[in-house]
C-alpha cells in the first residue's frame, strides 16, 4: 500500500523486478562460469592472439579490445533462442599464416562488473524498502495526529458554543437586574410618598378627629405598599444570587476560554509539526523516485553486460574465419590504407554521434540470420583498434614514437621562449605514457 500511495510501484510489480534481476544474474553467472572452465581446461599451448572488437546491442556504447583464451561461439536457433559452444582450435604447425581467437579477458572483467552490479541493485533495493518503510510509518503518525487534531477541534468548538450561551444567559439576567433596580427606586418613592401623607394625616389627626376613615384607609395603602416593597425585596435577593451565581459561571467560562486559548496555541503548533510532516513526507518521495531510477540505471548496464559479453562471443566466432595475415610490402600498404580508410570512416561516423549496425552477415542480400547489433564509434576505439592492428609492425612502432617525441621536443622549445596557450611538454609526455599503458605499450618518451 505504501508503495503504490507514494512512488506508484505495486508489490507485484516489485516481485516482478527481483524475479526478473534474479534470472538475468543467474543466466549471467552461469555462462561466465562455464566460459571460464573451459578457457581453464582446454587452452593448448602454441595459441596465437589478435585483436577482438565487440558491439554492444541497440541503443548501448560499443566496447573493442584484446584478450586470449578459449574461443566461444553463439549458436542462433530457429526459435530466437541462444546457447554456447566452445569450439578450441590448434594452429596447423603446416600453415604458418594461420591464427586462432583466445577468449578475450572481458569476460572475466564483465562477469566482475556484473557482480558488482548486483551488489549494487541489491543495496539499493534494500534503501529503496527502508525508504518506503519510513515513508509508511510517518504517514500512518500523520493520520493519527490528524484525528486527534480534528477531535481536540470539535471539543474546542463544543466549548466556545457553551460560553457563548453563559454569556447570552448573563446578559439575559443582567437586564432583568437593571429592572428590578428601576423598579425599587419607585418603590422606594412611593415609600417616601406614603410615609410622608402618614405623617401628615397624624398632624391632620390631632388637629381633627374627622379624618379616621381616611387614616385607616391610609393604613390600608400602606400595607400594601409595605407588602409590594418586601416581595420587591425578596425578588431583589433572588436575583441578586442569581447574579451572584452567573458571575461565578462567568469567571468559570472565562476560565475554560483561557484554556481553550491555550489549546488553539497548541493546535497552531501542531498544524507547523503537520506542514513540517508534510514537507518530510515530500523529500522522501522525491528521495524513492530518485532511488528508483538508480535502480532502472543499474538495470540497463546489467542488461548492456550481458550484452556485451553475447556480442564478444560473436565477434570472436567472425575472426575465427581470418585464418591470413599479408605478408609481403604491397600487401601490407594494401591494408594499410583499408586500415586508415576505416578509421577515418569511424572518425567522421562518432563525429556525427550516428549508430552503425555492427553486426556480422555471411551475406548482405540475406540479413535475416539474427544476428543485428548497433554501436557509437568514439575517436579513442578507433585509434586503439589501428595502433593494436600494426603493433606487430616495427617500422610502425618507431614511426609512432618519433612522432609523438617530435610533439613533446616542440612543446618543450616553446617553453624556453613563450608557451603561450600551449600545453606544458611534460604534460603531453603524461599524456601518451598514459594512452600506451591503455595499449599495453611501453614505449618511454624524452
Amino acid at each position: 500500500m505504501a508503495g503504490t500511495a507514494f512512488g506508484g510501484v505495486s508489490s507485484s510489480d516489485d516481485d516482478l523486478r527481483r524475479a526478473e534481476f534474479a534470472r538475468m544474474l543467474a543466466e549471467n553467472d552461469a555462462e561466465a562460469n562455464w566460459m571460464t572452465i573451459v578457457a581453464s581446461t582446454v587452452e593448448p599451448s602454441g595459441y596465437s592472439s589478435l585483436p577482438v572488437a565487440a558491439a554492444k546491442d541497440d541503443d548501448n556504447d560499443c566496447s573493442e579490445g584484446r584478450s586470449g583464451g578459449s574461443t566461444p561461439t553463439i549458436t542462433e536457433e530457429d526459435d530466437g533462442s541462444n546457447y554456447t559452444q566452445f569450439e578450441p582450435t590448434k594452429i596447423d604447425p603446416t600453415q604458418p599464416d594461420t591464427i586462432h581467437i583466445q577468449v578475450p579477458d572481458e569476460v572475466q572483467k564483465v562477469r566482475a562488473k556484473n557482480s558488482e552490479l548486483s551488489i549494487e541493485v541489491d543495496q539499493l533495493r534494500e534503501q529503496l524498502e527502508v525508504k518506503t518503510l519510513a515513508h509508511s510509518e510517518a504517514l500512518v503518525h500523520i493520520q493519527l495526529q490528524d484525528e486527534q487534531l480534528k477531535m481536540e477541534a470539535l471539543a474546542s468548538e463544543a466549548a466556545l458554543n457553551r460560553v457563548r450561551a453563559y454569556e447570552d444567559e448573563v446578559n439575559a439576567l443582567q437586564s432583568q437586574v437593571n429592572i428590578l433596580q428601576s423598579e425599587n427606586q419607585q418603590l422606594a418613592v412611593s415609600t417616601t410618598t406614603v410615609t410622608g401623607l402618614m405623617d401628615r394625616l397624624e398632624q391632620s389627626h390631632k388637629e381633627s378627629n374627622d379624618d379616621k376613615v381616611q387614616i385607616e384607609r391610609l393604613s390600608q395603602e400602606r400595607l400594601r405598599l409595605d407588602e409590594d416593597v418586601r416581595r420587591k425585596d425578596d425578588a431583589n435577593a433572588k436575583l441578586h444570587e442569581k447574579v451572584l451565581q452567573s458571575a461565578d459561571k462567568l469567571s468559570l467560562l472565562q476560565h475554560q476560554l483561557g484554556r481553550l486559548s491555550t489549546v488553539e496555541a497548541q493546535l497552531n503548533e501542531k498544524g507547523t509539526e503537520l506542514k513540517t510532516l508534510r514537507n518530510s513526507m515530500e523529500i522522501l518521495s522525491t528521495e524513492k523516485n530518485t532511488q528508483f531510477q538508480e535502480l532502472c540505471f543499474a538495470r540497463a548496464e546489467l542488461k548492456e553486460s550481458l550484452n556485451t559479453n553475447e556480442n564478444h562471443c560473436k565477434e570472436m566466432a567472425a575472426l575465427k574465419t581470418q585464418v591470413t595475415v599479408p605478408q609481403t610490402d604491397e600487401e601490407k600498404n594494401a591494408q594499410l590504407k583499408r586500415s586508415i580508410a576505416l578509421c577515418v570512416t569511424r572518425f567522421d561516423l562518432g563525429w556525427d554521434h550516428s549508430r552503425v549496425f555492427s553486426c556480422k552477415h555471411d551475406n548482405l542480400s540475406y540479413v535475416r540470420d539474427g544476428n543485428k547489433s548497433t554501436c557509437q564509434f568514439n575517436a579513442k576505439e578507433s585509434v586503439d583498434d589501428m595502433f593494436w592492428e600494426w603493433s606487430d609492425d616495427d617500422d610502425f612502432i618507431d614511426k609512432y614514437r618519433e612522432t609523438r617525441q617530435y610533439f613533446i621536443d616542440h612543446h618543450r622549445a616553446h617553453e624556453r621562449d613563450d608557451p603561450g596557450r600551449g600545453e606544458w611538454a611534460e604534460y603531453l609526455k603524461n599524456l601518451f605514457t598514459k594512452g600506451d599503458r591503455r595499449r599495453e605499450s611501453s614505449l618511454t618518451y624524452n
